[in-house]
């Protein structure tokens, strides 16, 4: 009974091996555009970043790939331009955005919110308001 479970147990563990072989060999290959399925691509992607599938069968049909590796591509795209947007916001606030600590900052002792009062410093009411 004891060698009975063994055998199974190994035979289970082969059939695992040969399953996970043949799913490897079934890897999708990687879709690669040419020059102007790219161009159509792009210039629809500038006309409307999120076509509908109507939009998405025409461009497929234009092209020659398929519907989903079309639709793909356009989601692709949306994010790419979403995080070159996003980066692009980011740098624009840094520059734009003093540094925390030196925008409240004293500047005569360099303590943030600092309550003391320093002789060398003259502030009338226009620059606190």
């Amino acid at each position: 009974m004891l060698e009975c479970s063994i055998n199974l147990k190994q035979d289970n563990k082969e059939n695992t091996d040969q399953d996970h072989q043949q799913k490897a060999k079934t890897k999708r290959v990687r879709t690669t555009f040419t020059e102007e399925q790219l161009q159509v691509l792009q210039a629809n992607f500038n006309l409307d970043s999120n076509p509908d599938g109507q939009d998405l069968e025409r461009i497929a049909q234009i092209t020659g790939l398929s519907k989903r590796v079309t639709q793909v591509w356009f989601q692709n795209s949306r994010a790419r331009q979403k995080k070159y947007l996003n980066n692009q916001a980011k740098k624009a606030n840094a520059i734009s955005m003093p540094s925390m600590t030196a925008a409240t900052s004293c500047p005569g002792c360099g303590m943030l919110y600092c309550l003391c009062s320093h002789p060398t410093l003259q502030l009338n009411m226009s620059q606190v308001a």
